[in-house]
């Protein structure tokens, strides 16, 4: 009598198939996750310069209420920290608050790369700038 028959069909899969499926698999993840590492620098970069667009058009705002700023203009990260605090205007002008919300200071050293002072017009945005 025997144990096996002799013309029964094998199930499952060979090792060779299987280190071939997981090399794939393998590889196909590695190119997701650099994509979405990708992704995700680029969806930073778009907050930064989105943030640096806000403080640029805040500060001009609030100069022209007639706030001062107790940090130099050359100085950033000082007059970014001020706007996220807030500043009042003057004059007419003094009920109103000039207020970055949803910036929280460890934002502020990666949108100031986008910002340039300019001694006339004081802080610009610079799409291009990565300084």
């Amino acid at each position: 009598m025997k144990c096996h028959p002799e013309n029964t069909s094998r199930r499952g899969f060979t090792l060779v198939e299987t280190l071939f499926a997981v090399a794939i698999i393998g590889v196909l993840a590695a190119i997701g996750i650099t994509t979405m590492v990708g992704l995700v620098r680029s969806a930073g970069n778009s907050k930064d310069r989105r943030n640096a667009q806000s403080v640029s058009a805040l500060y001009s705002s609030a100069r022209a209420a007639g706030a001062t700023f107790s940090s130099s203009s050359a100085d950033k990260v000082g007059v970014v920290n001020e706007l996220i605090e807030g500043k009042a205007g003057k004059g007419v002008l003094s009920t109103v608050r000039f207020q970055l919300p949803g910036v929280s200071a460890t934002e502020v050293n990666s949108l100031v790369r986008y910002l340039e002072f300019d001694n006339n017009v004081g802080l610009l945005y610079q799409a291009g700038s990565e300084n």
